[in-house]
Formats: structure tokens, sequence, C-alpha cells
């Protein structure tokens, strides 16, 4: 089996990729790539007959028909939409980044299945970069480049203890922590806790100055080892105004061990904060690298936009993480040299009275404790962001902030947060409670998480008759779910719970009308219910980008019906533009802004 891919019009007009199933292309090689101007056309020749053949692209599903079904080689075909002139439309216009090949295969059986040809890259013409660029630099300010913890429940967003510390965290704590030991281990190498021991030994007699009386014990069976001196000061006996000097003897000699609990505790620690570099630089989630063959004048690799965003949010720097890595092992060494172990003990120490009584062990000591509380690092941020490889996604990020930013400016956000909420944002509006949500689950009638909950998602999505013919069913419907981007809930005083769903496109607002603004209302309008059977859903705004100079509202119903006019019917319908770059046009009536204020001046 192979699919490939030809452009038909552009710059590189009569180029070809050829992907094969799964294999595709090794990690250490550069991925394929389009320009998001190309005209192509699909191509797949398979040695099976299917009934159907569809490319897969977001939320689209794009047929292929049949060129040449004849066995043993059976072709099949995806031409583009003819557009004026004798050009074609471009598949991937607007798109921007890693774009992953799926086509779903159905057999005459009925049997589908689905076969990746893998990921290939769309270049960016200079407008589409800048608008990432743009949404890099607001979702950085609004995120302060922790977009995991922005996008949480307020349940979780305060802290990561649930799963551990940030990469940063841990690492402004390693810093500290090193820094700690550097100022007091100098003081305990030179007076450090030890277990003193007495042994009998032979020493040299010239370096005994003193003999207890073991010595003199042992003097008085070994006479021999006596010789005359002169040196009075040294001698060790005076017999008949002789001064007698034994050349050796044994005696009890006191030894420092340092090999106790309190110092195998500090070693051990020495060691932990070496393992915890070695896991900072190991197991940092890895962004796709830039490719390096991708070089057409006046367009532009996701990777090179995203690299600004990368390199922040990664929190860690390779050439700080040497250089604690080298202060740790300078520690390491010290510590071995003047303070020697048999081994090391890991984890908490247990703080002895001889600890408690010496200061400097007392400092360390709960550096330690404080640290094994809370060492656990917690990579869910970086790998939130190394995932997002194209423009789509990144435009869903940059709108659900864009929504929390300008409901924090509409509403009251004095709200005390309501226990077991999953809402990133909480808020007042005229005594309504407003809570944002960012991908809030809908499961469909019969699920499991389906019960105790509020809404339900109820639409048939398979056109199944019964075998009664009496009526039709939901095929497979018990694991089905729906998750629109923004949920914002309006609950009264007193009264029922109202849901305004907006959904990011990005794509152009004249697409988003005609072809995505039906779709969403059968799935969010009419496909989500309350348990007692009440449509909660009183608004579907689509999001998408613009260039015109006025954000504006595509409103489905004509004035005076329209959510500006004063006979506004529900549910409201329509897709509001936004502009992605610099310009200020907050004073414009119909700005996203205002589409949300009067969304719930209507509610309430």
């Amino acid at each position: 089996m192979e699919l490939i891919i030809k452009v038909l019009k552009g710059k590189r007009q009569g180029k070809s990729i050829f992907l094969q199933p799964e294999s595709g292309y090794k990690k250490d090689t550069s991925l394929p790539y389009l320009l998001e101007t190309d005209a192509i056309s699909l191509h797949l020749n398979s040695q099976e007959s299917y009934s159907a053949v569809e490319l897969l692209m977001d939320d689209s599903e794009y047929l292929f028909h049949g060129s040449n079904v004849n066995p043993p080689d059976f072709n099949y075909t995806l031409m583009p939409k003819s557009v004026a002139y004798g050009n074609y439309e471009a598949l991937f216009y607007n798109y921007f980044g890693v774009a992953n090949i799926v086509l779903k295969l159905t057999k005459s059986s009925g049997e589908t299945q689905l076969i990746s040809f893998g990921n290939i890259e769309i270049l960016a013409r200079k407008l589409t970069a800048e608008q990432a660029t743009f949404m890099v630099d607001f979702i950085l300010q609004e995120s302060e480049g922790d977009l995991y913890s922005c996008l949480s429940a307020t349940r979780f967003s305060a802290n990561y203890h649930d799963g551990g510390e940030t990469p940063q965290a841990i690492f402004n704590k390693l810093i500290t922590t090193i820094k700690t030991l550097e100022d007091i281990l100098p003081s305990i190498i030179n007076r450090p806790i030890t277990r003193i021991s007495s042994e009998t030994r032979m020493q040299n007699g010239h370096q005994v100055s003193d003999i207890d009386e073991q010595g003199l014990a042992w003097l008085n069976e070994n006479i021999s080892v006596l010789e005359e001196t002169d040196d009075t000061e040294r001698a060790h006996l005076h017999y008949d105004n002789t001064y007698y000097l034994a050349q050796e003897i044994q005696t009890s000699v006191i030894i420092e061990h340092t090999d106790i609990d309190e110092n195998r505790a500090i070693y051990g620690f020495l060691l932990e904060l070496k393992r915890i570099v070695n896991k900072l630089e190991t197991e940092a989630p890895k962004p796709l690298k830039k490719q390096v063959n991708q070089d057409e004048e006046g367009y532009r690799s996701f990777f090179s936009v995203m690299g600004k965003w990368l390199s922040k949010v990664n929190g860690v720097e390779i050439n700080q993480l040497s250089d604690c890595k080298q202060r740790i092992s300078r520690l390491i060494h010290s510590f071995n040299k003047h303070i020697p172990v048999a081994f090391p003990n890991k984890g908490l120490p247990v703080l002895s009275q001889k600890a408690k009584a010496n200061r400097f062990y007392t400092t360390i000591f709960r550096s330690i404790m404080e640290w094994y509380y809370f060492n656990k690092i917690d990579w869910r941020a970086q790998e939130m962001l190394f995932a997002i490889k194209d423009i789509p996604k990144l435009f869903e990020y940059y709108t659900i902030l864009k929504v929390r930013a300008d409901l924090s400016l509409i509403c009251d956000l004095n709200a005390k947060p309501q226990e077991n909420s999953s809402s990133i944002l909480q808020a007042y509006y005229r005594e309504n409670l407003v809570e944002l949500y960012y991908e809030p689950d809908y499961w469909m009638v019969g699920h499991k998480n389906a019960f105790d909950q509020k809404y339900l998602n109820t639409e048939i999505r398979t056109f199944e008759q019964t075998s009664s013919g009496k009526g039709f069913k939901a095929s497979n419907h018990e694991n089905r779910r729906r998750a629109p981007d923004i949920v914002i809930e309006l609950t009264p005083p007193s009264g029922e719970s109202i849901l305004l769903v907006l959904d990011a496109k990005y794509s152009k607002m004249e697409t988003a009308y005609k072809e995505r603004l039906p779709e969403c209302a059968m799935k969010y309008v009419h496909g989500i219910h309350g348990v007692n059977g009440t449509s909660p859903v009183k608004a579907m705004i689509l999001i998408s980008s613009t260039q015109a100079t006025k954000a504006s509202l595509a409103d489905m119903h004509v004035s005076p019906y329209g959510l500006f006019d004063d006979k506004t019917v529900t549910p409201v319908l329509g897709v509001q533009g936004v502009q992605l770059n610099d310009q200020h046009i907050e004073n414009n009536d119909f700005t996203l802004r205002h589409t949300l204020e009067h969304l719930l001046d209507l509610m309430v």
C-alpha cells in the first residue's frame, strides 16, 4: 500500500511525496513538507478493494473516488475542489505545523480500519506565521509560561502537589539547597559528629608522650623495648638517674569514627541531588526538532515560531544544570575526603539528639526533610506545550485564554470557589455565578460517566434501523461523548443553569459559517440536554480568525432578531471574528469581549 501526494498548483508544482503505512520516515530524518498554498491530490495504491476511502483531518472527512478498481491493483484518488480560473483549493490553506495523514478504509463487509501514513510539516506564509507569533506572545503573557496550570480546574490550579512540582520549582529548590550545603558543609567538615571508640594498638614510642596504666603494664612485661636516651622530654621512664625511651609501646588509642547515621544521611542526600539533576536532563519532554531542509522563500516552519515558547517554558537551561552537577560533584568529593562513610542512607533522616544539638546538622536535616516531602517532578505543563504541533491547536489555546481574559474584565472575580468544580474561572455577573470550562465532557446516555451528571449527550449519530422495523437506534452509543472547546455556565440565584458554547475554528469566517456552524449547532445545541429533558444551550458561537479591520459577529439571525438587536432570539448562533495582530480594536462594538458581554446581558 502506498499513498502519493502530488502538487498540482503552486511554487512546487510537479513535486510528489511517497508515503508508506506506519513506517514513514525515521526520527533522525527530516519530515516531508508542503506549503500551505499547495494545491494537492492524493492517490492511494492498494492490493485490496475498499468500498470507501476517506482522509481524516480535524473534524472533516474527505472521500476518495475509485479511479481503477480492477484486480490486482486498486487505485483511489482525492482531487481538490476547483475554484475560479482553473485553480484548485489548497487542502492545507491556513494550516501551520505538523499534519498527521490518516486514512479511514472501509471494506464491503463494513469493517473499517485507520491507517496512519506518518507526519507532514506544513510551512506557512508570512501572514500565518505572524499570527502564530502573536498568539504565542499572548499565551506566554496570559499563562506566565504555565499553560497547564491555567487550563486546570480551579481546585488544582493553585499548585502541583497532586502530581508533583513543576520542573522550574524543583530547579529553584535545587539551587537554594546547593547554596545552603556550600555554606554549611565546610563547618561540618571542620567539626563533624563522630562516634568515639578505644582500641589497643602498637605505636612508635617516639610518638607517644603519655602512657596510661595499660601501657605501663605492657612495658613491665616487655622491658626489652626500653633504651637509654638523653632526651629528657621524650623519655618514658626515669630510673636511677637514667632516662629510658620505649622504641614501641602498646597502648589505648582514641578513634573518631565518621561512619555514622547522621553523616550517611548527608552523603545520601548529596547523591539524591545528583540524581535529580540527571532526571531533569534526561526526562524532560523533547520537542520535535526543527527541520533543516524546509527552506522555501516566503514560508516559515512552525518550529521556528514556537522556539521562543519552548525555550522559555522548558524552564531549566542545560548549562544551568551542568553548573549544578559540577557544584554537587565538588561537594561529594570534599565530603568523601574528610568524612568517609561506608554507604549512604537514603530517605528521610532521623533527627538524633546529637544532630539536634548541632545547628549545622539541624539546618541540613531540615533541608533534607523539605526536599523529600516535595521532590516529585511534574512534567505535565511541558508535555502539554510540546504536544502543540499545529496552528489549530495553538488557536484553541489562544481562544480559551482570550475568553478567560475578557470574562475577567467583564465579571466580578471576588467569587468564592465552588467545591468540586472543574471550571478554570469562577466569577459573578449581576449576582449570577459564571463558570468557564475548557473541553468539558458530556457523556452519552447510558455511559457510566453520565451517572449523576447535570447534562448529557443525547444525539444518535449512526442511522441504524431496529430489527423490528419500528424505529431507529444508536449504535455503540454508550461510548460517545461531546467535548466543546469552551463552555460558559451561567447559574442564577434561583432557577436552572444555562450554557453558552464556544468553539475555536482556525479558518476563514465564511468557511466556519457555512460548513462548521450547522454541524456544531446539531452537535451542541440539539445534542446536549439536561437530565430532565431541558435544552440548556442558549448560544453556539464559533470563533475564527479574521483579517478584517473590524472584528465582527456573523450572526445567523437577521435584524431585529440578532444578538445586538432588541428582539434577540435564542439560541444565538454565529461566528465571531478575532484579529490576530497588534492592532487595538477594543473600542470596537463587535469584539469578542463585547459579544460575551451582550450574551451575559441577554441571559440574565
